[in-house]
């Protein structure tokens, strides 16, 4: 008969929850669940953007090293150009698209 009694008196100091306190608290830890994975989802795209951000960086740099390679070339084949022509370096020249004729600057 102890034994009932002290089971009785544990059930009465045991606290329950409301319906109310419960759904609050359901409600609360879902609204923080949902910030939690905005916020990873957010930082998702700030990792995204910032991938984007060094591939065209390096897309940027490529180009870059691209003309500068073409414009070395070019300026190459304008000196040897002025080589076979006999024409010194310090003299600009330009040429006729029309005729191919070389017009040396008179400046």
């Amino acid at each position: 008969m102890m034994q009932a009694t002290e089971d009785i008196n544990d059930l009465r100091e045991i606290k329950h929850l409301t319906d109310l306190d419960s759904w609050m608290l359901k409600y609360y830890t879902e609204k923080k669940s949902n910030f939690d994975k905005d916020e990873e989802i957010a930082n998702l795209k700030l990792q995204l953007m910032e991938a984007q951000k060094t591939i065209i960086t390096y897309k940027v740099l490529e180009d870059r090293n691209k003309r500068e390679s073409v414009m070395n070339e070019h300026l190459e084949a304008l000196k040897n150009i002025s080589k076979a022509n006999d024409i010194p370096e310090d003299v600009k020249w330009s040429y006729n698209q029309e005729t191919g004729e070389i017009i040396l600057d008179s400046k």
